[in-house]
């Protein structure tokens, strides 16, 4: 269990930061990656990511000194916010293909602004993949139970609500009034139960 949760720390310090970084050289800068076309963005990107990558492997050991020990309720606990992430995750997959998730549409150099999804899962939340993600690196987190890690899960809420705003940002500019009739009638990240009660009577 302890190498198990030593292998989990480094990959997710090593990893979900410069993923998270990604976006922020993304969203801001989308006409002229469209501009370069998704197959020599994404070799930018990719060479972006893996630099990061390498430059934090290199203060891994510093990165990884506080470590709180494996901890069997935490454990307990992390195993269930990974379901309810794969959950999500099976859901989210039913309306989102691979071709969406890697933000082809955003980087393609087309005048069409694609298919907005409002139906399954983002009919109640407008943001799965980014509640998904959270849950599942809190389950890291618990899991490996290391400082570092616990970091990284605290900044993810603000650089995700950051990235959320960019996000919305050009959803507006591709989808216009469909897409704020939706976002009025659909919350980001917590179904309101309320709300749901409202539309169905």
């Amino acid at each position: 269990m302890q190498a198990a949760a030593d292998w989990t720390a480094a990959v997710a310090v090593i990893v979900v930061p410069p993923f998270l970084l990604l976006w922020f050289f993304v969203h801001p800068f989308t006409r002229r990656w469209r501009k370069l076309g998704p197959a020599l963005s994404y070799l930018i990107l990719a060479a972006m990511l893996a630099s990061i990558m390498v430059i934090i492997y290199q203060f891994r050991v510093p990165l990884l000194r506080v470590h709180f020990g494996v901890s069997r309720p935490l454990t307990v606990l992390a195993a269930a916010l990974f379901l309810v992430s794969l959950a999500l995750g099976i859901l989210r997959t039913c309306r989102l293909g691979p071709a969406v998730m890697l933000g082809v549409p955003q980087l393609s150099a087309q005048d069409r602004p694609g298919t907005l999804i409002t139906d399954g899962i983002y009919s109640h939340l407008r943001h799965p993949r980014y509640v998904e993600a959270g849950l599942g690196l809190l389950a890291v987190a618990l899991f490996a139970n290391y400082l570092s890690v616990y970091i990284i899960a605290a900044a993810y809420l603000p650089i995700v609500y950051l990235v959320v705003l960019l996000e919305e940002r050009e959803l507006r500019d591709r989808f216009g009034e469909q897409y704020e009739q939706y976002a009025n009638r659909v919350p980001r990240f917590f179904p309101s139960i309320a709300r749901r009660s409202r539309s169905d009577s």
